[in-house]
């Protein structure tokens, strides 16, 4: 017959097994932890880094061509337009 102080005892058994399995686990869990931060720090970083470098250089090449193509462009245009509306208005005043 099983008495009470035997059952007593397997459960601390039990418990202590249980807890040793935990620590082992949370160990691993903090290795995982320590080897993300270390991959946020060798990979991910350099790579925000290296896209902030490229939306730089995307704002400086916008920029270019706003200024080389797009401005003279727009310019010419309203020179153009400027041309046309003075032409139809000698036009209308010689009628």
């Amino acid at each position: 017959m099983v008495g009470l102080a035997q059952i007593r005892d397997l459960m601390l058994i039990i418990l202590a097994i249980e807890s040793f399995v935990v620590g082992v686990l949370l160990i691993l869990v903090l290795w995982q932890v320590w080897q993300l931060i270390k991959l946020l720090r060798q990979e991910i970083i350099p790579l925000v880094d290296t896209t902030k470098e490229s939306v730089e250089q995307v704002s400086t090449t916008t920029l270019f061509v706003g200024r080389s193509v797009a401005a003279p462009f727009v310019w010419m245009r309203s020179w153009v337009a400027g041309v046309r509306e003075a032409w139809r208005t000698v036009r209308r005043g010689a009628k």
